[in-house]
């Protein structure tokens, strides 16, 4: 065809099976004008590979994505949402993936004082480059408070300057009222209770152990006032423990 038509032909990453090995080969062709075919193979098998395999992953973190219970978003540097998972379309108030179209979290129509609070804490990211952990309360459509446990990252851009910053958001609204109700219940506890961290020597024996916590019944049973005893060890505290105690 070269031959007959004085053309230039480009084929690009022509792919054959050698065995079990793909290869994938880049093949360029034409005619030189004393009338001979010049053919040049370039063998791109390596890149496809890395391309093939990046897709994959590319594919499989989209997967986690869009199956992620949490609320996952990315920002640039004007607050605005790049990207948004499914279980961010309640927080954005849309409801089809194409609603995300690099709006403010203001213009999704979020509550105030999250949107200002959050869009200092990007700007935190952007000017220091180091990740962030905080909290926001939210209410849901009923008017409850909801917990979010928040999470920002810096991501870097060719030039490694930070070009936007992803957020993972998680509700633990029940872990808190779960902590809540537990503290409820240690304070109002009529037993003496007290949470210990054993320290050991270095072949393994106990030797003291540390206050972790301990309830106001504990404190009027021993006398011992928690502002006393809490990170500090036994042995500190009460110099004269006897070792079976500590054992």
């Amino acid at each position: 065809k070269v031959h007959l038509t004085g053309e230039m032909q480009h084929h690009p990453l022509a792919h054959y099976q050698d065995g079990r090995v793909e290869q994938w080969v880049e093949n360029t062709v034409y005619r030189l004008p004393n009338g001979f075919i010049v053919a040049i193979f370039e063998d791109n098998s390596e890149q496809r590979r890395a391309e093939n395999k990046l897709r994959r992953s590319e594919a499989n973190y989209r997967t986690l994505a869009v199956n992620l219970p949490d609320i996952l978003m990315r920002f640039d540097a004007a607050g605005r949402v790049l990207y948004a998972n499914p279980a961010a379309y309640h927080l954005l108030k849309i409801d089809e993936p194409e609603g995300v179209n690099a709006r403010t979290l203001q213009e999704y129509g979020c509550d105030e004082g999250f949107v200002c609070e959050f869009d200092r804490c990007i700007g935190r990211i952007f000017g220091a480059g180091q990740p962030l952990e905080t909290e926001f309360i939210l209410k849901d459509d009923g008017d409850a408070e909801q917990t979010f446990d928040c999470r920002l990252f810096p991501e870097s851009g060719p030039d490694n300057e930070i070009a936007s910053v992803l957020c993972v958001m998680r509700n633990i609204s029940e872990q808190r009222r779960s902590e809540e109700n537990y503290r409820m219940l240690f304070n109002q506890m009529q037993e003496g209770f007290a949470f210990h961290e054993m320290i050991y020597s270095e072949a393994g024996d106990p030797v003291d152990y540390r206050f972790i916590d301990v309830n106001p019944a504990f404190e009027k049973l021993t006398g011992l006032q928690r502002e006393r005893v809490i990170n500090h060890q036994v042995l500190e505290v009460l110099p004269e423990t006897e070792q079976f105690w500590i054992e």
